[in-house]
Parts: structure tokens; C-alpha cells; sequence
């Protein structure tokens, strides 16, 4: 899910990171705040938001339509970031392969598959 906000230039996300691992969240597993995440600047418009879900949630709603699964995911992010400004847009985006498992003696990632 990416959260934009980008037509209001003085909006902020008001947290210490630009990027955060979720362990203690059943849906959310992790955020950034996407310009700062990259070192980006942009003045004329405001910040970037990726929130990425946890493997069971995605195995969960795989096949559940975005518009369906979008406001369960909002309602978890706003218990985690209570404050957060009101986007300009939302675009929810399905993946089918989703979190690193883990890496291997040699280096080699591990993916965890739906399918």
C-alpha cells in the first residue's frame, strides 16, 4: 500500500524513522516513509507512505479485492500511527510473493511464496 500526500506540501509523518520493521503486528509488517527512506526531496508536494503486510494477512486476503482489504489495513496503521494526515490518494498494490524468509550461509535470499 502506498499512502501519497501529494498535493499537501506541509504534511509530515511525525515518527523517528524513515523505515521500521513491524514484529508485534498481525497485518502490518513494515513502513516507510518512502522520500526519506531514498533521501529524496521534493518541497512541492508531501511525504510517501509504503506499508507492506504480514505474510498470514496476505495468505488471509489474497483473494479479497483491494477495496475490501484497503480499509482493514488503514485501521491497523492508524492504531500503530495514530495522527496521521489525511491522504491524497491510496493506491493499494497485491503482491503474490512477499516477504524475505532469511538468507543463506552463502548469501542466497529466501522468499516466501503464496500460491
Amino acid at each position: 500500500m502506498r499512502w501519497a500526500s501529494s498535493t499537501k506540501a506541509q504534511a509530515h509523518f511525525d515518527v523517528p524513522w524513515a523505515a521500521k520493521y513491524v514484529s508485534n503486528n498481525p497485518c502490518i509488517r513494515f513502513i516507510a516513509i518512502d522520500d526519506q527512506k531514498r533521501n529524496l526531496e521534493f518541497p512541492e508536494c508531501g511525504p510517501s507512505m509504503v506499508v507492506h503486510i504480514s505474510v498470514p494477512f496476505g495468505v488471509k486476503h489474497l483473494e479479497e479485492a483491494n477495496e475490501q482489504v484497503e480499509p482493514i489495513i488503514l485501521v491497523k496503521l492508524n492504531k500503530l500511527l495514530p495522527g496521521l494526515p489525511q491522504p491524497d490518494s491510496i493506491k493499494c498494490q497485491k503482491w503474490r510473493y512477499l516477504q524475505v524468509r532469511g538468507v543463506t550461509q552463502k548469501g542466497v535470499l529466501l522468499y516466501y511464496f503464496i500460491e
